[in-house]
């Protein structure tokens, strides 16, 4: 059928507004005042950079969707984020080329979000990977991987303001990735086999992990002082003790990031490495502390396919559930006796905790599950589709799901299981 863009009142379930659209946007999102809504097309994660064209971007009224300004950065880009002072940062890789004086350095383009203007141009080295914000100092952070040569760094990492890098800090190898701390309190840098822990300001870094396996994600337990690792290519989720950096315990899972092992052996240390990805609100709370969802450590930084996360805690962190590629299904690990107690299955497009964490949900090619945490993980709502994907609305025990092939989007009722509304066809 026709491409098109439909906007949905969420309290009735009504379309307002239906535009048609020539081709698919690479990426969309709202302005800041949330009435405009921002096409991304072209220049997007080109891997090649004959094949990398300059990003347009297309501001749409959100409420009529009618078309109201076209803007063409100055460059491709292979990075989209948005920030809270009403800014948006896209990051320009750069291109990599066997001939020295045909590089070019990477740079961050900074965007009003509601006019599309482009406010500055901020050159920040070599393979630029993906920003972290941090909200308490309406800051980013930024990880860059320059090109194989012995007199540069390996890579470093950027506090990035307004105007441009305010601290900096030189990594000594070029690492697999970084991932903030759940609690946003420091990095952790993720080598083949250990881990460097950052401190905020950039000031410091000590090691912090040592690990057996090459890591390719954290998960920082906020009670019991341990870190649970996820590794390239492997069936063992290690347990490793944060007081003395040395495993404890190895768990049997199933294996974890097989794909992107793959990756990193073909794409090879050349491509631009992304490993920040700013955490998308909190997963739970102890003690009165929000701790927030461990962003994926995305080394390569190339397609949406590598760019997902393996495991996640439930509320309070008492179960870690990881996803295994081989089997597709998840493992859900006892934090509290480092025992397996159960298999779900799915989870290869992503899984994640919903309803406050009450129900963890498993999304696959063809379906979506929730299963209930709190009461021995029975089967709450199993809902079939092509390349389903799901949305929840914060705060209201409800979440829309969107299939494929013109079939109707779902309102899902996390307390009735029923289906609350067919929105469209």
């Amino acid at each position: 059928g026709t491409r098109s863009i439909v906007a949905v009142d969420t309290k009735t379930g009504t379309i307002v507004a239906r535009a048609e659209i020539k081709r698919e946007p690479e990426d969309f999102f709202l302005t800041a005042s949330g009435e405009g809504l921002i096409f991304v097309d072209d220049g997007l994660n080109a891997l090649k950079a004959s094949q990398r064209k300059p990003a347009t971007l297309e501001l749409f009224d959100a409420a009529t969707l009618e078309s109201r300004k076209n803007a063409v950065l100055p460059g491709p880009i292979k990075g989209i984020y948005l920030d809270y002072p009403g800014r948006v940062y896209v990051l320009n890789p750069g291109v990599d080329d066997s001939k020295k004086k045909n590089r070019a350095q990477g740079e961050i383009y900074v965007v009003d979000r509601e006019t599309l203007d482009l406010e500055a141009s901020l050159e920040v080295g070599m393979a630029p990977g993906q920003l972290a914000w941090d909200p308490d100092r309406e800051m980013f952070y930024l990880l860059t991987s320059p090109w194989a040569t012995r007199k540069q760094a390996e890579a470093q990492l950027h506090l990035i303001g307004a105007e441009g890098i305010v601290a900096s800090i030189e990594l000594p190898r070029r690492p697999l990735g970084a991932q903030p701390s759940q609690d946003r309190e420091h990095f952790y840098v993720l080598y083949e086999d250990d881990v460097v822990r950052v401190d905020r300001d950039l000031e410091q870094s000590s090691k912090a992990l040592a690990l057996k396996d090459s890591p390719v994600q954290l998960f920082e337990h906020p009670d019991n002082n341990r870190f649970y690792a996820l590794h390239f290519d492997s069936s063992y989720v290690s347990i490793v003790d944060g007081a003395t950096g040395k495993t404890v315990d190895r768990i049997k899972s199933g294996r974890t990031s097989k794909r992107i092992s793959k990756m990193a052996v073909t794409a090879g240390a050349n491509v631009a490495m992304a490993g920040l990805v700013v955490a998308s609100g909190p997963s739970f709370t102890v003690d009165g502390t929000s701790y927030y969802y461990v962003p994926v450590v995305n080394p390569y930084g190339y397609g949406s396919e590598y760019q997902k996360t393996f495991a996640t805690f439930s509320d309070a962190a008492k179960f870690l559930f990881v996803y295994n590629s081989s089997t597709n299904d998840v493992t859900v690990i006892d934090t509290a006796s480092s025992e397996v107690v159960e298999k779900l299955p799915g989870g290869e497009d992503d899984l994640k905790t919903v309803a406050d964490g009450r129900f963890l949900c498993t999304i696959s090619s063809g379906s979506v599950r929730f299963f209930d945490t709190g009461n021995g993980f029975e089967l709450s709502g199993d809902y079939g589709g092509l390349d389903p994907e799901i949305v929840e609305i914060p705060g209201k025990n409800k979440a829309f799901l969107s299939q494929d092939l013109g079939r109707p989007v779902e309102l899902i009722d996390f307390d009735t299981w029923g289906e609350a509304c067919l929105l469209y066809t």
